[in-house]
């Protein structure tokens, strides 16, 4: 099922007066709404939610998730437990916005342009893919990756999804040692039916990354500053799961074309 397609006006609850990653003087400056359409949410649920690999009991309660992984998924998308769902997910998109902890880019087949993904990274080390438009955002999908599922310890998930993200996307320096912030030139190949590169990298606020400045080529410091929202320490050590292959049907969630 694809959840590429945010043109339609109908969503099922919009998050409002969030801060714009794309401002310059993000945090600060201007705001814009998030919107979750029923086919984003009816995916997310399916695929991901209602898969006993991801953790979603953390940020959902085990009780609301319980809920949902027994709701039937024929029935109407707009229940209690979705409406308890659809709050916390709104509230850690906020707090990942409010850091900021974004990745902006755009996304091309064949040479053409498609559109700009913004990539979040929320507190409790999922990942959301919000598609960009000028007067509002739209949530295409939200999910825990395969590197988050296997750390146990909440309040360290997110930083190693973000070093997974970091060391996806950004150029190695000379030595191929480290990594340095993404020029304007720079770009990714990926494999998926819609989209065959990505381009166009910005992380808002690189030094929320761990970068040493904003400036084009800076080195990768690999320090993260300690998040408040993802929670303490658990003690827990790192807990190995057998994972399913998700392969280039997960790239394709992720895809979003100018309207």
């Amino acid at each position: 099922m694809s959840v590429g397609n945010c043109q339609e006006p109908e969503y099922l609850v919009e998050w409002p007066d969030l801060p714009d990653p794309r401002d310059p003087e993000a945090p600060a400056g201007a705001r814009i709404a998030i919107a979750l359409h029923v086919n984003a949410w009816i995916h997310i649920h399916e695929k991901h939610i209602r898969s006993s690999l991801e953790p979603w009991e953390e940020m959902l309660s085990e009780q609301v998730c319980g809920q949902l992984r027994q709701m039937e998924l024929a029935g109407s998308p707009d229940t209690e437990a979705a409406r308890q769902a659809w709050e916390a997910i709104g509230k850690e998109i906020r707090q990942s916005l409010e850091r900021p902890l974004a990745l902006l880019y755009g996304e091309g087949k064949s040479g053409r342009p498609r559109g700009q993904v913004w990539l979040l990274v929320l507190p409790g080390g999922a990942t959301a893919f919000v598609c960009g438009r000028k007067q509002k955002g739209f949530l295409m999908t939200c999910y825990y990756p395969q590197t988050a599922c296997v750390v146990t310890d909440r309040s360290s998930r997110w930083k190693q999804v973000v070093k997974m993200i970091l060391w996806r996307y950004c150029p190695r320096s000379a030595d191929q040692r480290s990594l340095c912030l993404p020029g304007p030139e720079h770009s990714v190949e990926v494999r998926s039916e819609k989209a065959d590169y990505r381009y166009g990298f910005r992380l808002v606020t690189p030094q929320t990354w761990g970068f040493l400045s904003a400036a084009s080529g800076s080195p990768w410091r690999g320090r993260l500053e300690p998040w408040e929202a993802a929670g303490p320490a658990t003690g827990k050590r790192p807990k190995r799961h057998r994972l399913r292959q998700r392969g280039c049907e997960r790239e394709n969630e992720t895809w979003c074309d100018h309207p």
